[in-house]
């Protein structure tokens, strides 16, 4: 399954938002050596519940706007917000209303 994915690097906290359609990820690493790349795969892994090998980058190695792939049957969460921590430890997301879902450029 291939989706995109737009990263906010050098943010304050890691968190997400998906509107179902593409993802936004704010990542506290900068994009700097592939540090934010790797942040960010890492991020959509556990987002996903899946192992980081079986998500890769396909574009947008040097872009905020990355196309990512993940591997075998994943199921995609439904729209929503939360903080990545809570993704991360495995337990689910918390909703949040802090702002819209996504940012178009």
């Amino acid at each position: 399954m291939r989706f995109w994915v737009r990263v906010h690097p050098r943010a304050g906290r890691e968190r997400w938002s998906w509107d179902g359609e593409e993802l936004e990820l704010w990542i506290t690493q900068p994009p700097v050596e592939d540090a934010a790349n790797g942040a960010c795969l890492r991020l959509v892994a556990a987002w996903l519940r899946v192992p980081a090998s079986r998500v890769r980058l396909l574009a947008g190695r040097r872009s905020r706007r990355k196309l990512v792939e993940a591997e075998g049957p994943v199921t995609l969460p439904p729209p929503s917000a939360g903080d990545a921590a809570s993704t991360t430890e495995g337990a689910s997301a918390p909703c949040r209303a802090d702002g819209p879902s996504s940012v178009r450029n």
